[in-house]
């Protein structure tokens, strides 16, 4: 994890299969994780409650959701052969 890496946000309240999705950029990451291990960030997002359907949300403070972090910007094309790659090791196992 690193400051400015992108940040996907799948809220509970909103199927992101009908809303979309909202992206943020990490802006802080707590030094030391709480007592279950979890590390903590704040998350900048530059378009608000946009989804990537071009959807405003409303804000709610209790907004709970799944974040994906993406540490390598990979195109389609590049993800679909690391899966075609895993599945291969895997059967040789």
């Amino acid at each position: 994890m690193a400051k400015g890496e992108k940040i996907l946000i799948k809220l509970d309240n909103y199927r992101f299969q009908e809303y979309g999705i909202v992206e943020g950029r990490v802006q802080n990451i707590s030094f030391t994780p709480d007592e279950e291990g979890n590390y903590y960030e704040d998350v900048l997002l530059p378009k608000g409650l946009r989804t990537s359907y071009q959807k405003t949300l409303p804000f709610d403070k209790e907004l709970k959701g799944n974040a994906e972090i993406v540490t390598q910007d990979l195109r389609l094309i590049e993800r679909f052969f690391y899966q075609i790659r895993k599945l291969l090791a895997y059967q040789t196992e």
